[in-house]
């Protein structure tokens, strides 16, 4: 296999895949909507601190779209939030800056951290607490997953509570990653759905709750070779930036048979192949 060079590692072609992936799916703006309502629902009322200021660690906060979300809806209850965002991109970190700033969200005080989790903990250690922690969609890029859910628990405030948001394991996602485990290892990406965040939080003995939702994507260009649009999605879900000229051909077919055999269409679109996508949320809270 070519050398394959990491999605996570190109923001600008990360950003043209991940809005293309989100054009596709069935519901627009879907996790925003399903993390801001699940914030309303488990987060808000679990949390009480008294006059001072909400403590919250956001934990890969990307472009700061989703999170941005969730903390507006956290500041219709509490005034005064203080925000940690570990995020590794620089590129990343400016994008969720600039929203910031056009957002006009009063309220917010923020340290901003160039790290990784791996990185933070090693940094800081456990020394700081926090009521909230968002992780959504990162725990993919953890040295240890295990390890890190208990990280996560010891970094919380008692009384405090944490959200890990990963795929399920039904999702056709994941069947592509655990079908080609060596193309994902190969871009240090992690195999994990919330069916291995359970077992880790079981192993560890800690309690948690858990929330589902579905959003399947639209597949029918990544089988058009001629499609740009395709190209990004085929990109994303590989989580390999050209993969086509960065495998050899035949991977590259077993790839997209794969990827089709695992789709189908479904009443009402026609023609057009979709692809399973569910994400679920487990909530951790230490008492």
């Amino acid at each position: 296999m070519a050398s394959s060079k990491a999605l996570s590692t190109d923001p600008d072609y990360y950003v043209k895949a991940f809005e293309e992936r989100t054009k596709r799916q069935q519901r627009k703006n879907a996790l925003v909507d399903w993390t801001n309502q699940l914030v309303e629902n488990q987060l808000i009322g679990a949390v009480t601190i008294g006059k001072r200021p909400l403590k919250v660690l956001g934990v890969g906060s990307g472009s700061g779209e989703v999170e941005l979300g969730n903390l507006s809806k956290l500041l219709e209850v509490f005034p005064s939030i203080e925000v940690t965002v570990l995020e590794p991109s620089k590129q990343y970190t400016d994008i969720y800056k600039e929203s910031l700033e056009k957002s006009n969200l009063k309220g917010l005080t923020y340290q901003w951290r160039q790290q990784t989790l791996d990185e933070y903990r090693a940094d800081v250690g456990a020394s700081i607490k926090y009521d909230i922690i968002l992780s959504v969609s990162s725990l993919y890029y953890v040295d240890d997953l295990k390890e890190s859910l208990k990280y996560l628990y010891e970094i919380l405030e008692h009384g405090g509570k944490y959200v890990v948001i990963v795929v399920t394991e039904t999702t056709g996602c994941y069947r592509l990653w655990k079908n080609f485990p060596s193309l994902y290892q190969s871009v240090s990406f992690n195999q994990i759905s919330s069916r291995e965040v359970i077992n880790g939080l079981k192993a560890l003995n800690i309690d948690y709750e858990l929330e589902r939702t579905r959003n399947d994507i639209d597949v029918t260009q990544c089988f058009n070779q001629e499609s740009t649009e395709g190209k990004y999605m085929i990109d994303f879900l590989s989580h390999v930036v050209n993969l086509r000229e960065s495998v050899d051909e035949s991977t590259y077919s077993e790839f997209v048979d794969f990827l089709k055999n695992i789709s189908a269409p479904q009443e009402g679109y026609g023609s057009k192949l979709w692809l399973e996508c569910g994400w679920e949320a487990t909530f951790v809270k230490k008492q």
